[in-house]
């Protein structure tokens, strides 16, 4: 199989979507979690990761604390 990732926020009301369920399903389908902050963004944006590649598990990582910027 090769390899493929689906990026979206974590919030997302994709992860609801029955295809992406049902690909869930597979043992061979992991879905990764990570916010931005922790890659240099200023802000938090909880994103999730749905791929084949288990590698991408090196991204897990979360901010401590809600980062606010001033957009303005």
């Amino acid at each position: 199989m090769p390899v493929f990732t689906l990026e979206n926020p974590r919030s997302s009301r994709l992860w609801e979507f029955a295809p992406i369920v049902d690909l869930l399903r597979d043992p061979r389908i992991h879905l990764f979690g990570f916010d931005m902050c922790q890659y240099g963004e200023r802000h938090k944006k909880s994103t999730s990761i749905m791929t084949n590649e288990t590698a991408f598990n090196k991204l897990q990582k979360t901010c401590s604390e809600v980062i606010f910027i001033n957009i303005w």
